[in-house]
């Protein structure tokens, strides 16, 4: 999609709002899928619809995990990035004509993949780590295309000390499909 037919905006999720998002989980999840897991499978989803992407096109979602009390061989008193970013790929086909609940289980396969010791080791790749404090080990900060297609989430307080989430993506002009308050 040309850079001209997208923008960036932020959108704000209530409490209500999430109550109301969590009757869309199946019933099997209800009491074990996080925020993040449920949102972050609305948005991959709703976004990927909205531009309007071939079926057989794949699509990604690269998922931060911070790499403290996860990877031991980030030695007590490291204060640098600690950063590993999991990848999902499927087909638009796939991700559309699923159900909810096949994407917040890729999200959260992604996502717990990163707890074990085994599985951050193959992530970054190396037998030993030099910390060194002085030398650069490696590591890339990773780019999608301009405009930046970057979503972010993050917990916040409105002005009524209410607790909110509040995203940010990139979107075709023609806008997400979500039933959220834009703020």
């Amino acid at each position: 999609m040309p850079a001209e037919n997208m923008v960036s905006e932020y959108f704000t999720i209530s409490q209500r709002d999430m109550v109301a998002l969590r009757r869309h989980v199946p019933f099997n999840l209800t009491k074990t899928v996080t925020s993040f897991e449920l949102l972050t499978a609305i948005l991959w989803r709703s976004r990927t619809m909205a531009l309007g992407y071939k079926t057989c096109q794949i699509v990604r979602l690269m998922i931060t995990v911070n790499a403290r009390g996860r990877w031991k061989k980030l030695p007590l008193g490291y204060y640098g990035n600690g950063l590993v970013c999991p990848v999902i790929e499927i087909t638009v086909n796939d991700l559309c004509t699923n159900s909810l609940e096949h994407t917040i289980e890729l999200v959260r396969k992604a996502k717990h993949e990163m707890k074990t010791e085994e599985n951050m080791q193959l992530m970054i790749g190396q037998d030993t780590l030099d910390i060194g404090w002085a030398k650069r080990i490696g590591g890339v900060i990773p780019t999608v295309s301009l405009p930046d297609m970057t979503s972010y989430q993050f917990m916040c307080k409105n002005e009524k000390g209410d607790h909110i989430l509040v995203f940010r993506t990139t979107n075709a002009v023609m806008h997400l499909p979500l039933v959220v308050k834009r703020k």
